[in-house]
């Protein structure tokens, strides 16, 4: 009789889980149907060693926001506390330097390495090399048209300022502050007013139109 109960409560639990896993699957379905994009979803548990939810667990996908978690972990796993800002050979007469990725020269939300201390002590000339960056400003996947936004700046051989322009404006004001001066003679003032505030960049090029908006609202 235990037996027999045992074996009909794990029916109706089974039977819960396809359920659930029924609905979930619906609901992206639906998800995918509403926002014309392929969606997917895979769910495994360590534990029991099942799957639990399976929506084009086996399509391939360009990664999402979410495999920055994994690409955090990784960084933190292999890559030791201190890194190389960058790499110099020095000659008789000048001193040839290379990016290394560091992103924190002049960039505010990151603790400032040592690039400018260490450069500027040389008393020879300098110059700057980009022969070690093969890679394009935007990754395979990007959308091209995301490039005014911050979380989608560009690559480069030698990040400044994390390759991010900063730009406040406070309410009221009719001036615009931006944090890096060899910009301000590139900005320029549209000929509109637009119903929300918006700074364009050209693609390819730093010539900037700020379009003000009615509210004239402060921005970051």
């Amino acid at each position: 009789m235990r037996i027999a109960l045992a074996l009909l409560s794990s029916i109706i639990l089974a039977g819960c889980i396809s359920a659930k896993n029924n609905s979930t699957i619906n609901d992206l379905e639906s998800l995918s149907s509403e926002f014309q994009h392929h969606t997917g979803f895979y769910l495994y548990d360590p534990e029991s060693r099942e799957v639990l939810v399976d929506h084009h667990g086996d399509k391939y996908f360009t990664p999402a926001s979410n495999t920055k978690i994994f690409t955090f972990y990784t960084s933190l796993a292999l890559l030791g506390e201190r890194l190389p800002a960058f790499y110099y050979q020095e000659s008789s007469d000048s001193v040839i330097f290379w990016g290394s990725g560091d992103p924190s020269l002049l960039y505010r939300w990151l603790p400032q390495s040592d690039i400018l201390t260490t450069l500027s002590a040389f008393e020879k000339p300098l110059y700057f090399s980009a022969s070690n960056f093969h890679e394009k400003p935007f990754g395979p996947g990007w959308s091209w048209d995301d490039y005014l936004y911050s979380y989608s700046v560009e690559r480069a051989p030698l990040a400044l300022y994390g390759n991010a322009l900063i730009v406040r404006k406070e309410g009221g004001s009719p001036y615009l502050a931006i944090d890096q001066p060899f910009f301000k003679g590139t900005m320029l003032l549209g000929d509109s007013i637009q119903g929300e505030s918006a700074i364009i960049r050209e693609v390819g090029s730093n010539k900037m139109v700020y379009q003000p908006s009615h509210s004239d609202p402060s921005f970051e």
